[in-house]
């Protein structure tokens, strides 16, 4: 126990030393002005409570998505609007209730995200120090992870923090076959992350391999690991069906499990962003972005557009001056239409489309369809490995507005770090086995969705970096330690 609070400990006064090292002017609260600001969000106006020269607690526009539900289940009776898993809300409402206080609930939950967060690392940093002659690398790590991109996300109210703390928890209690606790571990992963459900697989096959050929010890091993996950999706799947009478087993609002089935125009858009290997998420896109240029986010100029779309700048079909001229008539009829461009259906105030808008928005729709199919047929073998490459490269850098030769060298150093981590633990694998395979599973099935999505954005690869880390400790260890338990 005191080597966990040492190592979990390190882990707390680093990460919390690499935040005060990392401070930007944007981040405090020197002046009125920025203090005014802060004031008019709910979960900001939480730092001015203390009186601190900066924002110790950072939200996004995601922040607002995970918490509004559960203070309108508190201040009117219902979780609204539900198009985000509860796993990250029941945090801030546990501690909401507690004491109905909002500055409360946010220094609760962003201080639980600090201390989960150390105390999930040092058990395994722990773990790595009594490996004897490889305790080096729980000093690598500890220095490594604290300061590490993924070190950033722990005081954004988002759920990463809880996420990552959770899959490593829920993977000590695996390899020490308390799958109960696993299976908890995980469900609550899911209801954070819903994509991080790809875990269950390999740890569900870990059990099969753990168990051996009895199949009473496989029964009993597989039930204990699924039933959290089974009550607690259960309870949500019949929360949705009474509320909404179908199969709604992710979100209620089903925006963002099927956002294209409401138009044809916004899937045929997301459909040549994905052939051209751009990123197409419906938030947080410069303007410089082809799904901000298609979705009339953007005023550029021509110049960008042929910058972004070069490569269709041989397509008879569709080139990028074309693409730009089309784009204007888009943009008048969304003008009067907005939903043709969210994945929603139009609010009561809104106009529904006429007989002459939809003409307009199928043949709009069919001229980005003949560009996706005209890519298809011109790189019919090399344009998905083109588009796959594209977005990978894309992970290399995190843009900004105060770029620095310093800055990019950090967040490129850990890109190839990781990269070349995940080669190493697909050759340890081929090599050595153990648990090596159960942590490639945990660091790279995440990204294949992710990429196979189109979702490329910089916090989904820095999010897996501790669990390569971590994954290539235990699979450069000695092979005598196939267990948990540390030698003599």
């Amino acid at each position: 126990m005191q080597s966990l609070l040492w190592w979990s400990g390190a882990v707390l006064g680093l990460t919390f030393l690499f935040h005060l090292f990392t401070l930007t002017p944007a981040q405090k609260l020197t002046t009125p002005a920025a203090k005014t600001e802060c004031a008019q969000s709910p979960y900001c106006a939480p730092n001015l409570a203390l009186n601190l020269p900066y924002r110790f607690w950072f939200e996004t526009p995601d922040t607002k998505s995970y918490f509004d539900p559960v203070r309108n289940l508190f201040h009117q009776g219902t979780y609204q609007p539900d198009y985000r898993l509860p796993g990250y809300g029941l945090l801030y409402g546990f501690f909401y209730s507690l004491g109905k206080s909002l500055e409360l609930a946010i220094w609760a939950v962003g201080l639980a995200q600090f201390l989960l967060w150390s105390l999930a690392l040092g058990l395994w940093l722990r773990h790595l120090d009594r490996l004897g002659a490889y305790r080096f690398l729980a000093y690598l790590g500890l220095w490594l992870i604290s300061f590490s991109p993924t070190a950033v996300y722990v005081r954004y109210l988002l759920p990463e923090a809880f996420a990552l703390a959770s899959g490593l928890l829920a993977l000590y209690a695996l390899f020490q076959r308390s799958y109960f606790w696993a299976g908890l571990g995980l469900t609550w992963a899911f209801f954070l992350r819903p994509v991080l459900g790809v875990w269950f697989l390999p740890a569900g096959l870990w059990i099969l391999y753990a168990e051996g050929p009895a199949r009473s010890n496989i029964l009993r091993g597989v039930l204990r690991f699924v039933l959290p996950f089974a009550l607690a999706e259960g309870t949500w799947l019949g929360r949705n069906y009474l509320l909404y009478g179908d199969f709604r087993p992710l979100d209620g609002t089903k925006s963002l499990v099927d956002p294209y089935f409401q138009h044809a125009l916004l899937g045929d858009i997301i459909g040549l962003l994905r052939q051209l290997g751009a990123n197409v998420p419906l938030q947080w896109n410069s303007p410089r972005e082809p799904f901000a240029l298609l979705t009339c986010r953007s005023e550029a100029d021509l110049g960008v557009w042929r910058t972004a779309f070069k490569a269709l700048a041989a397509s008879p079909v569709c080139p990028p001056e074309s693409l730009y001229a089309w784009h204007w008539e888009l943009c008048r009829l969304a003008q009067i239409y907005p939903y043709l461009l969210e994945p929603r259906p139009p609010y009561p105030d809104e106009p529904t489309l006429t007989p002459a808008a939809c003409a307009i928005e199928g043949r709009l729709s069919q001229r980005l369809h003949r560009c996706t199919t005209w890519l298809k047929r011109k790189y019919p073998l090399t344009g998905p490995l083109w588009a796959a490459l594209h977005r990978l490269n894309r992970l290399r850098t995190v843009p900004s507005a105060q770029e620095t030769f310093w800055r990019r060298l950090y967040y490129e150093g850990f890109f190839w770090f990781a990269l070349a981590g995940l080669s190493t633990l697909a050759y340890l694998v081929l090599r050595r086995g153990g648990t090596t395979w159960v942590w490639l599973g945990f660091s790279l099935l995440p990204l294949v969705v992710y990429w196979g999505l189109g979702y490329v954005e910089r916090r989904y690869w820095d999010f897996q970096w501790p669990l390569i880390l971590l994954g290539l400790s235990e699979g450069l260890r000695p092979r005598q330690d196939s267990n948990l338990q540390p030698r003599d």
